[in-house]
C-alpha cells in the first residue's frame, strides 16, 4: 500500500511543523484506539496531522470492537444508532478546512478509503442512544497508490440466498416502520400497494413533512412502484404520507 513512499518521507511527514495548522491541531499521531460510550465520552479526535507542502493522498482505515481486543471493519451491534465520522481536510493554507461527513450503521463498513488533503483531522462520535462502549481504531498513512480492498473488505460471494418471507405493512401515516440491521441480509425489496406516497430510508429516521422531506427514495402511490437493494445490512425506515385503509407496503427480505 505504501509503494513509492520512502521511510525518509514518512519520518519527515511525522516530524514536520506545519505553517498553517488546523486550529487545535497540536498532535502528530497517525493511529489511535479510543473507547467511546453512551455517557461521558461520545466523541473524540483520533488523528490530527501537520500541514504538508502540497496536498497528499492519505489512506484512512477504521475498525471497531466491543471488547478492545478483537477488531473488525464492520460496525458491531449498536441498535438504531450510528457512528459519525468527520474528515476535516485542509485544502490549502488560504482556505477554510472542508468537512466530509460519513455516517455508519450496524453492519456497515466505511464507504471511503482515502482522501487528498494538505492536512487532516479525523473525528468520530456516537449518535443517538449509543451502547455502553465501542472501541474505535483509526489509522492514517500517506500513500502513492492504493487498493481500496485492502481497507474496505468486499462481501464474501455466496451463491444464492434463502428468502425469509414477505411482510405487509398497513398504509397508516401515524406509523413509522423500522426494520433492524441484519448482518446476513442479502436482499431487501419493498413495493408500494397504496394510494399514498411511501418514503423509504436506508438508515435511521425518515421525514414526510412538506419542505423537510428526508428519505433515500420516495415511491409514489397508485403505480405499484417498488425499490430493491442488494447486500444492504443496516437499519431500514419507511413511512406513508397518507392513510389508505386498503393499502399497504409489501417487503421481501432474503438472507445468506
Amino acid at each position: 500500500m505504501n509503494d513509492g513512499i520512502t521511510d525518509e518521507f514518512v519520518r519527515a511527514a511525522l516530524g514536520k511543523i506545519g505553517e498553517q495548522p488546523i486550529p487545535g491541531n497540536t498532535r502528530k499521531r497517525w493511529g489511535m484506539v479510543r473507547q467511546l460510550n453512551g455517557t461521558n465520552q461520545r466523541a473524540a479526535t483520533f488523528i490530527a496531522t501537520d500541514v504538508f507542502d502540497l496536498p497528499q493522498p492519505l489512506a484512512v482505515s477504521l475498525s471497531f470492537s466491543t471488547d478492545g481486543q478483537v477488531f473488525s471493519p464492520v460496525v458491531p451491534a449498536i441498535g438504531n444508532n450510528s457512528v459519525v465520522v468527520d474528515l476535516i481536510r485542509g485544502i490549502d493554507p488560504q482556505s477554510s478546512p472542508v468537512t466530509d461527513r460519513h455516517e455508519l450503521f450496524e453492519g456497515d463498513v466505511q464507504d471511503f478509503c482515502a482522501v487528498i488533503a494538505q492536512s487532516l483531522q479525523v473525528n468520530v462520535r456516537l449518535d443517538g442512544e449509543p451502547p455502553d462502549q465501542l472501541f474505535v481504531a483509526v489509522v492514517v498513512t500517506p500513500v502513492s497508490s492504493l487498493d481500496c480492498e485492502q481497507i474496505i473488505p468486499q462481501p464474501t460471494p455466496v451463491p444464492g440466498f434463502a428468502v425469509t418471507g414477505t411482510t405487509r405493512w398497513p398504509a397508516a401515516t401515524a406509523s413509522t416502520y423500522v426494520i433492524g440491521a441484519d448482518p446476513t441480509r442479502a436482499l431487501f425489496s419493498i413495493v408500494n400497494q397504496s394510494a399514498a406516497n411511501l418514503f423509504v430510508h436506508l438508515g435511521a429516521g425518515v421525514n414526510i413533512a412538506a419542505g423537510s422531506e428526508f428519505a433515500t427514495v420516495v415511491i409514489p402511490g397508485n403505480v405499484s412502484g417498488g425499490f430493491s437493494v442488494d447486500n444492504y445490512r443496516g437499519v431500514i425506515t419507511f413511512r406513508f404520507d397518507a392513510d389508505d385503509a386498503t393499502g399497504y407496503a409489501l417487503t421481501t427480505v432474503g438472507s445468506y
